[in-house]
């Protein structure tokens, strides 16, 4: 597979209505992207915000996780057969529980930039800045999460790269 890295500033809209998913998908039209999702009868998720449960948050905003050594700097997506793509440059940012289904929006992520790769072309770095420590290491951890039970380092994953955040108080 291709790796494919998708530079959200870098997208001109048409008109001042053009969403960022339009634009994502008029560029993704023009690259390979779409010819390698149809090859592999892959179809497309939106993703309207992004959902965390609490172990990835801090009081002062995204956890720091000592394994890593690192902050939350990003966000690996998945769900099989699809490529996920966020519907906007700036995304609200979940809290959720996963007993009671709720969310607490707790702030909005800018996302400059989307990586589009089977999981184990992803780098150490793009590993590390979402808490694992390897590809293994990112496959046993997210299997324990509904909707991810089937991935594999060669699933195809969507990386979220974290810009600005901003906090709600």
């Amino acid at each position: 597979m291709a790796r494919f890295d998708i530079y959200t500033k870098e997208l001109i809209p048409v008109n001042e209505h053009s969403t960022l998913l339009e634009m994502i998908m008029r560029e993704i039209g023009d690259s390979d992207v779409l010819s390698f999702a149809r090859t592999n009868k892959l179809t497309f998720h939106v993703d309207e915000s992004t959902d965390f449960y609490s172990q990835h948050f801090s009081e002062e905003g995204w956890a720091y996780y000592p394994r890593t050594k690192r902050v939350k700097a990003g966000t690996l997506r998945y769900r099989p057969g699809k490529i996920r793509l966020p519907s906007q440059r700036h995304m609200y940012v979940n809290q959720t529980y996963p007993d009671t289904k709720e969310k607490t929006r707790v702030g909005i992520a800018e996302i400059p930039r989307i990586v589009i790769a089977n999981l184990n072309e992803l780098t150490i770095d793009e590993l590390l800045n979402d808490g694992f420590t390897s590809v293994k290491d990112a496959v046993n951890n997210m299997k324990q999460y509904p909707g991810y039970e089937a991935i594999n380092n060669n699933s195809v994953v969507s990386y979220y790269y974290f810009g600005e955040t901003h906090w709600k108080k």
